[in-house]
């Protein structure tokens, strides 16, 4: 399973659905750069193909309608628009992108954030982000591969985890 987060402007969508092939980030990569999730998933398949990988999910963790659906949308579209038909085609018999809704307010960070970063770790955080401790997942029941048990929040098993 890959897991990843994706802004709504991270899809890089037209309000029909279908690629914003201008915006200049998707142009590069189209191009051959992997500056978006659709370059970067896109090369990891590759690799997967060429490696003899198995069959794997990949997982949107985010609260866009229908995540799922449009990121899977999107890749076969880049895929097509950059001549991968090999790629779709072990897409299409490998993996899933199911749907998911991913509650969990980031609120706009305490002005104090950064100094309690660089106190607890040493790191000078610019852009520091912070999340509620209510965690809320609903994740379509569409695994390719072995569905992991997310339901076991203890690190370690494979699970969620917890936050710091």
């Amino acid at each position: 399973m890959i897991a990843f987060t994706v802004t709504e402007g991270g899809y890089y969508l037209n309000t029909s659905h279908k690629l914003d092939v201008k915006n200049p980030d998707l142009a590069g990569d189209l191009q051959g750069a992997s500056n978006t999730i659709y370059g970067v998933i896109a090369r990891i398949l590759e690799a997967r193909m060429a490696n003899g990988a198995g069959p794997l999910t990949l997982l949107n963790c985010d609260n866009v309608r229908h995540n799922g659906e449009r990121f899977h949308d999107g890749l076969v579209e880049f895929l097509h628009l950059t001549h991968r038909q090999t790629v779709i085609d072990w897409l299409h018999v490998n993996a899933t992108c199911p749907n998911t809704m991913v509650d969990r307010i980031t609120p706009r960070p305490a002005a104090d954030l950064p100094a309690r970063i660089k106190a607890q770790t040493g790191i000078d955080d610019r852009a520091p982000v912070m999340g509620e401790t209510f965690i809320q997942w609903v994740i379509e029941d569409n695994f390719r591969d072995a569905r992991p048990a997310l339901e076991d929040r203890r690190r370690g098993a494979g699970g969620v985890g917890h936050s710091v």
